[in-house]
């Protein structure tokens, strides 16, 4: 019994501060965890804050009598209290992406450079009938004014009349629900060059038609929507809209793994530092359901159902398991 307390004695003032990095370490990973689901802004005010909190905690620790076990479990706990507190404040402040609902269809118009003479990059779009969309233009054209109206017909009435903005420029147009039907989009500065049709479905998610695959959108280290749909067995796109600039979340891109471990990828679009609009070539994939993630930001993720077109049968490799994450 007398030799163990000496060694006990000798243990103690190793062990306390190892637990109590250990248990720092696992709070703060977590508190990480919850800002970066978080906006920019809200995650740098909260994150400001309870850095202020600790150091303050720290000095208070430092008055204390040296070595004090106590002292480094007050720290300890103190620390975990702040993170705490801090990652409850900014859940309140902007609850993680995705707990809202499926959000906004967004259907992406490209006017690339040369568009007032050759026309916007997509001739055919498909929109959701019955629900509010948005349209994601971007006017890549330098110098040169372009904008999207939507008409009942080619020289019908107008539905919808879109700012006109200079490029390179983007911005999001808000469009009121449409009946189901077709209708005539066009640029009212050339309106004879720039035109399209626009497809209202019932159930559509955006951006698609015409040989043309999904829209998605990355905005604030969330992906919209978070599930696509591409036809089986043959090529496709996908149109990528990075809404964040370098300044904030910086670069973005979609690659499309086997299943939601990530470990096996099958596509993977070049990274898109924003703002900016890319249209992805999809290769061939066989019928199933895959994940799609951002490669920087790894909890950006998504699911990819693959089906019709090309008459998969979804039973081959190609086949995984519905992922979880999104």
């Amino acid at each position: 019994m007398s030799e163990r307390a000496p060694r006990e004695g000798l243990l103690l003032p190793i062990l306390i501060p190892l637990a109590s990095l250990v248990v720092i370490g696992v709070v703060l990973i977590g508190f990480s965890r919850i800002l970066l689901n978080t906006t920019h802004a809200v995650a740098t005010i909260v994150a400001l804050l309870a850095a202020l909190g600790v150091m303050g905690l720290a000095a208070w620790v430092a008055k204390r009598p040296a070595g004090s076990t106590a002292s480094l479990l007050s720290l300890a706990g103190g620390a975990a209290g702040i993170a705490m507190l801090a990652g409850g404040v900014a859940l309140v402040a902007a609850p993680p992406h995705g707990e809202e609902g499926g959000g906004v269809p967004v259907v992406a118009i490209v006017a690339p450079p040369g568009a007032a003479a050759d026309g916007y990059a997509e001739d055919r779009v498909t929109a959701p009938a019955g629900v509010a969309f948005e349209i994601a233009f971007d006017n890549q054209d330098p110098g040169v004014p372009h904008n999207v109206f939507i008409a009942t017909e080619e020289g019908g009435e107008n539905l919808f009349e879109g700012a006109t903005i200079n490029g390179p420029a983007t911005t999001t147009y808000s469009v009121d629900p449409l009946e189901e039907g077709s209708y005539f989009f066009f640029c009212s500065i050339h309106p004879t060059t720039m035109t399209g049709t626009l497809e209202a479905v019932p159930g559509a998610t955006g951006g698609e038609g015409g040989g043309q695959g999904p829209t998605v959108v990355a905005q604030e280290l969330a992906f919209e929507p978070t599930e696509i749909e591409l036809p089986a067995d043959q090529p496709t796109t996908i149109t990528f809209e990075n809404r964040d600039d370098v300044g904030s979340f910086g670069q973005h891109n979609i690659a499309i793994y086997q299943d939601d471990t990530f470990a096996t990828a099958l596509w993977t679009g070049e990274l898109v530092s924003g703002p900016a609009t890319v249209t992805y070539e999809v290769e061939p994939l066989p019928a199933g359901t895959y994940a799609f993630r951002c490669d920087v930001h790894p909890q950006m993720t998504g699911t990819v159902r693959v089906d019709g077109g090309g008459g998969g049968d979804g039973g081959g490799d190609g086949a995984a398991e519905e992922p979880g994450g999104g």
